[in-house]
């Protein structure tokens, strides 16, 4: 009898000997390769052939629509829409220039504190500077008014030129520096 381990080998031996075939490609793999690639290849031809066509077609089309609606306006109607795009560009290019003071009024409204009252408020544009003059019911309040200037970031630096008590309250001139943009109008 022969050994367990030379049967093994054998009866190993037996079962890959019979098999003669090769190895090659399975026909269902092949089969679907074949069917994706002529899909593909009719997706091609459509759309170089027939898309590309009806899309140059309607090129031409728009281009004579264009045409069309060209010719239907006059040349006093181009002339008068030149003019007007001329008006709204000088415009727009003029309110790009222009300060807008308004907003700086609303800005002392909101940080001004309820016992400060200003006298006279001056303001130099191309230097940004606001000259105050006002009163305040005691330095405290002055004091909280300055903290408030020193907090708001629309203000770059302010200065107290003067203070004095007079008839029991604070009479005092400031000067205020304002940040370049708070005087610049939105983008249009």
């Amino acid at each position: 009898m022969a050994p367990q381990g030379l049967q093994y080998a054998q009866n190993v031996k037996e079962q890959f000997s019979g098999s003669s075939k090769g190895v090659g490609w399975p026909k269902k793999f092949f089969t679907f390769s074949s069917a994706l690639f002529v899909f593909v290849f009719v997706v091609y031809l459509g759309l170089a052939f027939g898309y590309e066509a009806f899309l140059r077609s309607s090129i031409e089309k728009v281009k004579g629509e264009l045409g069309n609606l060209s010719a239907q306006i006059t040349d006093q109607q181009k002339e008068d829409l030149t003019t007007l795009y001329s008006q709204v560009t000088n415009i727009r290019d003029l309110l790009g220039g222009h300060t807008l003071t308004s907003q700086i009024f609303a800005l002392f409204e909101v940080i001004t504190s309820q016992k400060v009252k200003y006298t006279d408020f001056s303001l130099s544009a191309p230097d940004r500077e606001v000259s105050i003059e006002g009163f305040a019911a005691t330095y405290e309040d002055l004091v909280s008014q300055l903290v408030l200037f020193e907090e708001s970031p629309q203000i770059e630096r302010f200065t107290l030129e003067e203070s004095e008590i007079q008839n029991g309250i604070v009479r005092f001139k400031a000067k205020v520096i304002l940040v370049e943009s708070i005087l610049q109008p939105e983008a249009l």
